[in-house]
């Protein structure tokens, strides 16, 4: 559909075909000339959104987007040997291992045994992943959240609230956790 649009030359891109709903698809197909507009505006506020960081919100108050920081602007300046990161200590125990940072919970071959394990943020899906970990280190969490509550039940050390530490902490280096002090030190 979108590129027989983009052969009328109704739309720029085919891929602005992805801004309808699915309840608008029939319409379109029989009167494409219809979301010209619609489908421009719906692509401009999307990359707009995208240039967007979402805050985590943890009360369902949603600060207003205005508030919110561009991408751009965030830079992170990569941990090295020494830097001691501070976040909240969940899990009990000491671990020293090779950093492997995972952004998706999809390859439970990334991590090898005593691995450390640096993800996002963690839910059921990512439960393969504490099992070969010595530790776990999250960007986000509290009190209670999975991934404490999973290496406790594992025994390792786990240290959340880490801010950046996926984009901090260098896949491969090694990394001592302390879960009683909260902390993740880059050797």
């Amino acid at each position: 559909l979108g590129r027989r649009a983009v052969d009328k030359g109704l739309l720029d891109r085919r891929e602005q075909v992805y801004m309808l709903l699915a309840s608008e698809l029939d319409e379109f197909r029989h009167q494409p000339d219809r979301f010209v507009e619609v489908l421009g505006d719906r692509e401009e506020r999307y990359f707009e959104l995208y240039d967007l960081e979402p805050p985590f919100i943890i009360n369902n108050t949603v600060p207003p987007m205005s508030t919110w920081a561009r991408k751009a602007d965030h830079h992170v300046v990569e941990a090295v040997s020494g830097t001691v990161l501070k976040g909240v200590g969940g899990s009990g125990g000491i671990a020293t291992g090779r950093a492997r940072v995972i952004l998706d919970p999809t390859d439970p071959f990334a991590l090898q045994p005593g691995d450390i394990l640096i993800a996002p943020n963690t839910d059921p899906s990512w439960v393969p992943l504490f099992i070969p970990a010595g530790a776990a280190v999250v960007n986000v969490g509290a009190m209670g959240s999975h991934a404490m509550i999973v290496s406790r039940d594992l025994g390792i050390p786990c240290v959340v609230a880490v801010v950046d530490a996926t984009m901090r902490i260098p896949d491969g280096a090694m990394v001592t956790v302390d879960g009683n002090a909260g902390t993740v030190t880059v050797l």
